[in-house]
């Protein structure tokens, strides 16, 4: 498995040579929240990493209250996907809904994202978030997931999914080069993977 973190608003990044130099192969950034929230310090992030070869994606928070079409634009014209990114990321956390309302903007913002950047996005969820809204609902299988749930150890199987692609195991994690605490996340593959993943915006198993 391979180290990566993700980083938000709430951090600073003073070193992107000293994240490199401790092993982080890949970084998730956020850059959007809803239709109108954009992180400043995506852009530099996301140029800066790339420098010291750490592989990067980009994630949006989906708030259920906003029209999902204008959330998928917001981040396009926000994260600028290149080729050579990690698929971006749609987060399932923040906000309370009803399943049905939760259900059709997810879906309406995963197929819209793909097509608009031409790689199938990732949903981050925590087993908690899935089962209070989505517990019966199976399409969402078809997507990469991203499991949060801080633990020693491994986490268990999120239905539907079989596995998992990242697994967030811990919110509060502290290295060079990086002011506050930082998400750490495992991916479930090697190098090769996560460089095919970026490539081709699928994983190759």
């Amino acid at each position: 498995m391979i180290i990566g973190i993700d980083l938000s608003e709430k951090n600073n990044v003073s070193s992107w040579s000293d994240i490199a130099k401790n092993h982080v192969r890949f970084a998730y950034l956020k850059c959007t929240d809803g239709v109108s929230v954009k992180v400043d310090s995506y852009s530099e992030n996301h140029h800066n990493a790339k420098k010291y070869g750490i592989l990067t994606g980009a994630y949006h928070w989906l708030n259920p209250a906003q029209d999902a079409d204008a959330q998928v634009q917001h981040f396009l014209q926000s994260a600028a996907v290149a080729d050579d990114d990690l698929p971006p990321v749609i987060c399932l956390e923040l906000y309370t809904t009803s399943s049905a309302v939760l259900e059709a903007k997810l879906r309406t913002m995963l197929e819209s994202l793909e097509q608009g950047c031409g790689k199938r996005p990732i949903i981050y969820t925590s087993r908690t978030y899935w089962r209070k809204y989505l517990a019966t609902t199976t399409w969402p299988s078809e997507y990469p997931l991203w499991i949060d749930e801080p633990s020693a150890d491994w986490p268990a199987q999120l239905y539907p999914w079989i596995g998992w692609v990242l697994w967030q195991f811990s919110y509060q994690s502290k290295i060079p080069g990086v002011s506050g605490m930082v998400g750490s996340n495992w991916f479930n593959g090697n190098v090769t993977e996560l460089k095919y993943l970026a490539k081709e915006g699928s994983l190759k198993r």
